[in-house]
């Protein structure tokens, strides 16, 4: 049964939670973005979670190819 998180890895550390579910948006209903911060500097660490909503299975199956380019 597919899991409607998917984990976005090596993400620029600049990139900022608007960013990734702007890029991501258009695959799918997303329910929430969510960056690995560090807890002191509070910077990004690269990876991500991108929280969907079961719509997103309606689309066509290269979901997950289509973000290996993102």
């Amino acid at each position: 049964f597919p899991s409607p998180v998917v984990i976005i890895k090596d993400l620029d550390v600049l990139t900022s939670e608007e960013a990734l579910y702007d890029a991501l948006a258009e695959y799918g209903p997303i329910l929430e973005v969510r960056l690995i911060k560090d807890r002191i500097t509070h910077t990004s660490q690269g990876v991500g979670f991108a929280y969907f909503t079961d719509d997103m299975y309606d689309k066509k199956g290269t979901f997950i190819m289509m973000l290996m380019w993102i």
